[in-house]
Formats: C-alpha cells, sequence, structure tokens
C-alpha cells in the first residue's frame, strides 16, 4: 500500500479525535525530521540516523551549554522517530 492510498483510507475510515491527534503528531514528527508526512520508513530511518550523528551529545563537547542542547536535540528526534515507528507498525497490522 503506498503513502497515499494510506491516507485516503485513514481519511475515509471516520477516525475519533484521539485518532486524529495521534495522526496529526505522527505528521509533526515527519515534518520535524524533515521529511513528508507519510514518507517512506526507508528514508526515515536513513533521515532519522543521520540528524542523531549530527546532533549526538559526544559531538558537542565543547561546553556544557552545547552539551545540553545537543543532548535535547537528540532526545526529541529519538521520540519523532519512536512515534514514527510505532504507528508504521500499528498500520501494518490494521491493514494484515
Amino acid at each position: 500500500v503506498d503513502r497515499r492510498q494510506r491516507q485516503m483510507c485513514i481519511r475515509d475510515m471516520g477516525e475519533t479525535l484521539e485518532e486524529e491527534t495521534k495522526r496529526k503528531a505522527v505528521e509533526e514528527a515527519y515534518r520535524f525530521l524533515g521529511l513528508e508526512p507519510y514518507a517512506p520508513f526507508a528514508q526515515v530511518k536513513v533521515r532519522y540516523k543521520k540528524l542523531l550523528k549530527e546532533h549526538h551529545p559526544d559531538r558537542h563537547t565543547k561546553s556544557a551549554t552545547d552539551n545540553a542542547e545537543a543532548n535535547e536535540i537528540s532526545a526529541k528526534i529519538n521520540a519523532a522517530y519512536q512515534l514514527i515507528e510505532a504507528w508504521e507498525e500499528s498500520q501494518a497490522k490494521s491493514f494484515r
């Protein structure tokens, strides 16, 4: 099932408020990673690894402020990736 078919299917199912909130959070997570919502998961993985490498705290050791900021950004990157991963898994289960 491609991305557009999945989007249409989601809209046609008549989402509850909770489902709509989750979907919007997932779309925001895609945007945070710099991707178009519902991009292929392989693309999400590549982007996640690139961003995490770029913002890893071990690479920002010049000052405590840099390190703290890198920790915060890394945490947000991880949270976005985990949200998308969980969403993808739940969507895969619902299409079986």
